[in-house]
């Protein structure tokens, strides 16, 4: 009965409550939503000569810079050996925050990928408790300039067929400047006025609008056109 006296004291009861929290104590817990991570380059499927990687990050609020959580690796899949896959580069807080797009141009510091290796590429970040993931496959590493496998001017006196080894920039198999006609007798043609026509399925170049010789045979030299990765052509 006193006990009930003692509570009913308005006083008395906020104290008694106010000592219950100090001993019981209150801890409080934040949590952040998973980040979310889009590759922005390489993309799948496409050939680099480079491993700079961009992506861009939404939520990154909480990432923790933990090497074995937050990272971006290269795992070979095909082609070349490469005998240091997997490459992993640890993602510093600098990486992850804040929230947007990141460019690492650097991501395998302690061995190089390998020229016609094909990678899945894999970017990890942890807020702690949640790890995303994003990835690009079938990423080829290619730091080989583009060669020419044939040149043909077939029955004709008005077009030259250009045929290269692999896929090449549109823009560049079509700027007609990088190409150069030279006769039996060491005249550059000119080419001024002539139209460049690139077919990608055939990694063909046809340039028309030219008129040529019958019976005599031409040199062709193409300089400055580059392959899908980005390395260009010599003379």
């Amino acid at each position: 009965m006193q006990l009930r006296k003692w509570f009913q004291s308005p006083r008395r009861r906020n104290s008694a409550i106010f000592i219950l929290l100090a001993v019981v104590g209150v801890v409080v817990y934040r949590v952040y939503a998973a980040p979310t991570i889009t590759i922005g380059t390489p993309a799948g499927s496409s050939r680099i000569n480079s491993d700079s990687v961009t992506y861009g990050l939404t939520d990154a609020t909480g990432v923790v810079d933990e090497s074995s959580k937050s990272k971006i690796t290269w795992t070979r899949t095909g082609g070349t050996a490469d005998l240091d896959s997997p490459h992993t580069y640890p993602l510093l807080a600098g990486d992850m925050s804040p929230s947007g797009s990141h460019t690492v141009a650097d991501t395998t510091p302690a061995a190089p990928l390998v020229d016609g290796t094909i990678y899945t590429l894999t970017v990890s970040v942890s807020d702690g408790s949640n790890t995303s993931t994003a990835t690009s496959t079938n990423v080829t590493f290619d730091t080989t300039p583009p060669e020419l496998d044939s040149c043909d001017a077939g029955d004709g006196t008005d077009f030259v067929d250009v045929v290269f080894k692999e896929d090449v920039q549109t823009a560049d198999a079509e700027d007609e400047t990088k190409y150069a006609l030279e006769s039996p007798t060491g005249k550059t043609k000119s080419l001024a006025g002539a139209t460049a026509t690139y077919t990608s399925g055939t990694k063909t170049t046809r340039i028309t609008g030219i008129t040529l010789t019958a019976g005599n045979t031409f040199k062709v030299t193409v300089t400055g056109v580059k392959d899908t990765a980005g390395n260009a052509m010599g003379a």
